[in-house]
């Protein structure tokens, strides 16, 4: 309970810590003036541009989901990921996701699948939009505005490049059959050295998870291709919707690099609904763009009152399931067991 408690005061420490840092390099005068002059139909336009989108990452988790065997309808997706939405701004970074997992896991009665099945779902995220940013960062090399000073303008596209190599190798050995087979024996080895509980349980997790090995390349590919939509895409979209709100434009292909960067650090659990992080972030890349700070902020604001609307969706599925006592785990069978009815 103590260490709890201390993990919590860290994160309070760090988030309102990191604000602060942001606020005070921010002319409160100017931050004023760029709220007032802000446009509420800009707003509706990117909230609804990030709900559309919002769906599509549910109906691809829904994808995902049936290679192990649960057929989950989407709707009952995108309710739980705005609950968890809610839970993102208690729970920091992944952890949240565990709120996603209990509630899917209630409702198919499986909770190994529904594991494997988001697992491979976060990795393909993290492995796509890092792969997307290295690309755009070698492609265009951003040095001579980042650091003018520098000459050394082949660093950057050369450290990108064997970062690439490495993200794009890992999916690679991890779906290969011949090198899968010697990965998951460490992990098998590694596991005998646990609970028997926790043991078996992973065994039976390294055993679903091979379903992705069988489904062939087509089907990883299709969601590689979905991932750069419903994330990349997303974002990118809704970084320069959210900066002509702020009266502002850079180019686009900036924020490819700039989304991932904030995607990543937020996985880190060290603050609560990526505060501090993407506010950092964007006042002091965007600065060096020209971008004034205060237009920056108001910037990472409206992104974030976006993440507002999810919440506020989530916490009223909430109250509708504890007021009409439809509980989630009522509305979603498992394939296996409409083959075994």
């Amino acid at each position: 309970m103590k260490t709890k408690f201390v993990k919590l005061a860290i994160r309070i420490l760090v988030t309102s810590g990191l604000l602060a840092w942001v606020l005070s390099q921010v002319d409160r005068q100017e931050l004023g003036q760029a709220i007032r002059a802000a446009r509420p139909l800009d707003l509706a336009v990117l909230w609804a541009t990030s709900l559309a989108f919002f769906i599509l990452r549910s109906f691809k988790l829904r994808l995902i989901l049936k290679q192990q065997a649960l057929d989950v309808p989407t709707l009952l997706l995108f309710k739980v990921s705005a609950i968890n939405s809610l839970y993102s701004f208690v729970l920091p970074g992944f952890m949240s996701t565990g709120v996603k997992w209990y509630i899917l896991k209630k409702a198919t009665n499986k909770g190994t699948g529904v594991f494997n099945g988001m697992l491979y779902n976060q990795l393909s995220e993290v492995i796509t939009m890092s792969a997307c940013a290295l690309l755009t960062l070698i492609v265009a090399n951003p040095t001579p505005i980042l650091w003018p000073e520098t000459k050394h303008l082949w660093m950057l596209p050369t450290a990108c490049s064997i970062l690439l190599v490495a993200v794009l190798a890992l999916p690679l050995l991890l779906l290969s059959r011949r090198t899968n087979r010697f990965i998951v024996a460490i992990l098998e080895h590694m596991l005998r050295w646990l609970p028997a509980r926790m043991r078996d349980k992973g065994l039976q997790a390294l055993r679903e998870a091979a379903a992705f090995q069988s489904v062939g390349w087509p089907f990883h590919i299709w969601m590689g291709l979905l991932t750069i939509v419903t994330h990349v895409g997303a974002a990118v979209v809704v970084y320069v919707l959210a900066a002509r709100a702020a009266h502002f434009s850079v180019p686009p292909i900036v924020y490819v690099w700039l989304t991932s960067l904030i995607y990543i650090l937020g996985r880190i659990p060290v603050t609560f609904a990526n505060l501090g992080v993407r506010e950092m972030a964007l006042v002091n890349i965007l600065a060096v763009y020209g971008v004034e700070k205060s237009s920056a902020l108001l910037m990472s604001m409206i992104i974030f009152s976006s993440m507002v609307v999810k919440a506020v969706l989530g916490a009223g599925f909430l109250i509708h399931w504890s007021l009409t006592g439809k509980n989630p785990e009522r509305g979603a069978p498992s394939q296996a067991d409409r083959t075994t009815s």
